[in-house]
């Protein structure tokens, strides 16, 4: 499941929407982007590229100054070119696929844990029913994500690079597009009830939309995000063979 999107990153651009881009470039080159959820009292992070760049994040909600954004791109060894509407990565889109690692604990368990989801956790009497069981997991975290968004870092992260040994497992196409929902009305700035006004339908109608706990249509979710300027598009591919 993708989620493509076109956005200027070099005006109006929030500390929130500035990390996506990071992470979007750093995919596309297959540099770790990580955020440092210790803090001070105040609302700065610490986002780090690759080994050995980093920058202070100001405030996720708000809009970064010319100043400051031109500084932070600097500082993490990237051009003002790679924050234009047209992204590094080909396809502009977020995949709901997040790489697996299997650790074989006993002869008769296989435990899964994902990177960028630590309390992603299952398991399985082999690599076959551990990867399956993965999938369940993998649903189960987002959702809560959604519905329980944590207190520190993204709610719902991108993907990392996978590394050799692991296992991409994707995540189930109705919450992936759930997700794919929630972080379009969250980067977009407007409000469930300015996204109902827009759609022309009741606000009740917006919170089942993001509500993984509700079934929607995928058609309602794919017109909603493309009222945000988002195309929900599915993918099918063929799977890893389990080694």
């Amino acid at each position: 499941m993708t989620s493509g999107t076109q956005m200027s990153y070099c005006s109006c651009v929030t500390g929130r929407q500035f990390i996506a881009r990071v992470r979007e470039v750093g995919r596309a080159r297959g540099v770790e982007v990580r955020i440092d959820t210790m803090k001070g009292k105040g609302s700065h992070v610490l986002l780090l590229y690759g080994d050995d760049r980093r920058t202070i994040v100001k405030d996720r909600r708000k809009e970064l100054g010319a100043g400051l954004l031109s500084a932070m791109i600097r500082q993490l060894g990237l051009q003002r070119s790679d924050f234009e509407s047209k992204p590094p990565s080909p396809e502009n889109a977020m995949r709901f696929v997040y790489p697996a690692r299997l650790h074989r604990t006993g002869p008769d368990e296989v435990v899964v844990s994902f990177r960028d989801l630590p309390e992603c956790l299952t398991s399985g009497a082999d690599e076959a029913e551990a990867l399956a069981e993965a999938a369940d997991a993998l649903d189960v975290a987002i959702a809560g994500r959604i519905v329980h968004p944590p207190a520190e870092g993204d709610p719902i992260p991108m993907p990392s690079v996978r590394l050799t040994a692991e296992h991409d497992v994707a995540v189930p196409a109705d919450t992936a597009a759930k997700a794919a929902l929630v972080l379009a009305l969250r980067d977009s700035g407007l409000s469930r009830s300015g996204l109902a006004r827009r759609l022309g339908v009741d606000v009740k109608v917006v919170r089942r939309m993001l509500d993984p706990r509700h079934r929607t249509a995928a058609s309602r979710i794919g017109a909603a995000l493309h009222e945000l300027g988002r195309e929900l598009v599915v993918e099918t591919r063929v799977p890893q063979p389990v080694r």
